[in-house]
């Protein structure tokens, strides 16, 4: 009897190639990271790792200085994955990823109104897809709690949108639109996805430096 290779999905590729790059050293020839792909992915097909090369490029995590040459960006180096895996559940059916989630979001408050609660929010994503009770219930981590993978990808999704300077969190649980949220209904969710984990790697790196900084001064005072 016959098998049938399972094909990687674009995830598996995306988090497949960066890997490889670390591998490589954070740069090397077309030929090579395929190969390392490879390693990974057995059946990955040679066209599907070029076209997820772009799109990793297009991401902002890739860049392409020369032809047939590839090298990973500081965001890159940094990025455990693009996005969320294509998690499924037990209708086979996958979880809106993060790229997925930032205009539907917006959407959903500006027909609330342009405020609203978590519980609100998920509601109106709930409505919009719509996402069975399959996806409604599935844990994040069963582990750590109770928290769903939903309400997870949603808290991370309102996080980036803040961080964009679209949400403003006003209270517990009570999220709202800025001016600038309020006057726009769509945006490039990449974009947002970019600046949010810029941002994030430039607040971690200036508390890494004040930390070092403290260190140093308390060492410059030690009788050793």
């Amino acid at each position: 009897m016959s098998s049938v290779l399972k094909r990687p999905s674009a995830c598996d590729l995306r988090d497949a190639i960066l890997q490889a790059l670390r591998t490589l050293g954070g740069s090397s020839e077309r030929q090579e990271i395929y190969a390392e792909v490879l390693k990974t992915l057995a059946d990955a097909d040679k066209d599907r790792v070029g076209f997820a090369q772009t799109d990793l490029k297009r991401k902002g995590l890739l860049e392409n200085p020369s032809r047939g040459r590839w090298r990973l960006t500081e965001l890159g180096w940094r990025a455990s994955q693009v996005d969320w895996p294509e998690q499924r559940t037990g209708d086979g059916t996958a979880f809106p990823t993060l790229d997925k989630l930032i205009n539907p979001t917006l959407s959903v408050f500006h027909q609330l109104g342009g405020s609203g609660t978590i519980e609100e929010i998920e509601k109106g994503i709930i409505d919009f897809f719509p996402l069975s009770k399959t996806h409604q219930q599935a844990p994040h981590d069963p582990e750590r709690g109770k928290q769903t993978e939903l309400a997870y990808r949603l808290a991370v999704c309102r996080r980036y949108l803040k961080r964009y300077g679209l949400l403003e969190n006003l209270k517990p649980k009570h999220w709202a639109l800025t001016e600038k949220g309020a006057s726009l209904t769509r945006v490039n969710p990449f974009a947002v996805i970019l600046h949010a984990e810029r941002t994030m790697w430039r607040e971690r790196t200036e508390r890494e430096a004040a930390i070092l900084s403290d260190l140093t001064d308390v060492d410059a005072t030690m009788d050793w």
